[in-house]
This record gives structure tokens, C-alpha cells and sequence, in this order.
């Protein structure tokens, strides 16, 4: 699989972020299960909108998405993420 970026300092920030958005996603899925879900919706609404993020950086770094467009939907998505 071809990757966007070669430098072992920009696959290492790749990897990190990926693993902040696993560490996010897991204490949102943990609060939605301690708390329920009538407490905990608007967190959950605003993380899908963050998972979003993640899949767009993910599909940017192998090459499945183009400059153009991933700029494109994270300026729509970042204000809500």
C-alpha cells in the first residue's frame, strides 16, 4: 500500500494521531455506557463528526483522497468536530 508521506517524522505524527482518535473514541463509547445515553448523545453527535476527521486523514495518508477534497470536508467538518 503506497503512503502519502515517507518521512519516518510524519508517518510517527500520523500514528499518534491515529492512536489519540482510538483513545477518544474509546472514553466517548465508555461515557455513553457509564452514563447512558440520554446524558451522553450531544457527545456522541459531536464525536461522529471527529470520526469523520480521522477517516479523511486516514483516506489522505494512502492516497485515497486528493488534496482539493480533503480540505474541502475537513472545513466543513471541523467546526462541528
Amino acid at each position: 500500500m503506497q503512503t502519502r508521506f515517507k518521512k519516518g517524522a510524519k508517518i510517527f505524527d500520523i500514528a499518534i494521531t491515529a492512536v489519540a482518535g482510538m483513545v477518544s473514541v474509546g472514553i466517548m463509547l465508555y461515557g455513553v455506557g457509564h452514563f447512558g445515553l440520554q446524558e451522553a448523545w450531544p457527545e456522541l453527535v459531536i464525536n461522529f463528526f471527529y470520526i469523520a476527521c480521522l477517516v479523511m486523514i486516514w483516506l489522505y495518508f494512502f492516497n485515497r483522497l486528493d488534496s482539493h477534497h480533503f480540505n474541502y470536508w475537513c472545513s466543513v467538518l471541523s467546526p462541528w468536530a
